[in-house]
């Protein structure tokens, strides 16, 4: 790697540490939804801000939109960005296929206590967790929710994966505007859609918002980094979406949107921030985040629903399980994690390799034929 590339590498690790920790967010999210009807826990702006898995999967939409986009504004270049989008769909089916083959095992095996822990809710019991893993598994059904409905609705076999159809369209919108010749005329095309895409589907948004971040970070990140306030005025804006997040516009849609743009656009110009999540632990976190992000809800299904239930079947109080499950869910879904990281390698590798071969086969990308 050459040494430029490597300097922006150290630069936009901190980019991977708010992944990490949005990652993080989603688990602690889910476990809080597991007692969300056993023992609710009382209101309070940290708790529901570390909670509140929807502004995360916001956060991961943005950072998307930037970090696909920022190695072509350094350094532009067709045919990458053809490989790179090309690549995309293969970068993410390699590892969600490796996770929802071990669902269908563990639902084989009857080791999803999901819908136990739910009835213990009696008589409302609670949805999410009622209705995951009700189907009886089959190869059909393995191969068409994975390689097909993940894409467009989302699978059977990890409810998580509900934001892949996003995840796919806003990363092909993102690459699709870079092949754009014309920085000005992207420029031009991000102002016009960008609030039509707001107004309509936020979640998509998402993309463009992050797009146009990583032009602002591109061109203008020396001079606002060196200017006396930039990074007060970020830790204010990182403050925001904490202290305002009880106003119901913010737990929806747009309000979500923004709140998520606060909160990259602190982290990105902020150098305080940046030490933060730039972090050895925040780039370990960041290195696991998607490994967690598929990994962690078949242990809340299997593992943690078991233990609940043991626990509650000796008569353990309520809170005390609730720790107990949350810190075994963290320790098993972090630890996993951690082993799927070889395979995460590879994902990336292979949909690299498989881009160039796609693209090498096709007429009009193919090279052509030197002539002696």
């Amino acid at each position: 790697m050459a040494n430029g590339e490597k300097a922006m590498q150290n630069r936009l690790q901190f980019l991977d540490g708010l992944r990490g920790w949005a990652a993080l967010v989603v688990v602690l999210c889910h476990v809080r939804s597991m007692f969300a009807n056993l023992y609710p826990l009382p209101a309070s702006l940290l708790l529901n801000f570390f909670t509140q898995g929807n502004l995360a999967i916001c956060v991961f939409f943005v950072l998307s939109g930037f970090v696909l986009s920022i190695r072509h504004l350094r350094k532009p270049d067709n045919a990458a960005l053809a490989e790179a989008a090309t690549a995309r769909y293969f970068r993410l089916i390699i590892p969600i296929a490796a996770i929802n083959a071990l669902a269908w095992l563990l639902l084989s095996c009857h080791l999803m206590h999901n819908a136990d822990v739910a009835n213990l809710s009696s008589p409302s019991p609670t949805a999410w967790l009622l209705h995951m893993y009700d189907f009886t598994p089959s190869t059909a059904s393995y191969l068409s929710s994975t390689f097909l409905e993940t894409f467009s609705q989302g699978s059977l076999y990890n409810t998580s994966l509900w934001t892949m159809p996003t995840e796919l369209a806003g990363s092909l919108m993102v690459f699709a505007l870079l092949a754009v010749a014309s920085p000005r005329i992207r420029l031009l095309a991000i102002l016009l859609i960008t609030p039509v895409f707001f107004a309509f589907t936020p979640w998509l948004s998402c993309f463009l918002l992050g797009l146009g971040l990583a032009i602002i970070h591109h061109r203008y990140q020396p001079r606002l980094s060196a200017l006396r306030y930039t990074n007060p005025a970020c830790i204010a804006l990182f403050c925001l979406p904490v202290a305002f997040q009880e106003i119901p516009f913010l737990l929806q849609g747009q309000g979500l949107t923004l709140r998520a743009l606060a909160i990259v656009v602190a982290v990105t110009f902020s150098q305080s921030l940046h030490s933060c999540f730039a972090c050895r632990l925040s780039r370990f976190l960041g290195a696991i985040s998607f490994p967690l992000y598929l990994i962690h809800i078949l242990v809340v299904c299997s593992l943690s629903s078991y233990v609940l239930l043991a626990l509650a079947q000796h008569g353990v109080p309520m809170g005390a399980i609730m720790s107990l499950t949350l810190l075994l869910t963290l320790i098993v879904s972090i630890g996993l994690a951690t082993l799927l990281l070889p395979q995460e390698r590879f994902s990336i590798r292979m949909s690299k390799k498989i881009a160039a071969f796609i693209l090498g086969n096709l007429p009009l990308c193919a090279a052509p034929p030197l002539h002696t």
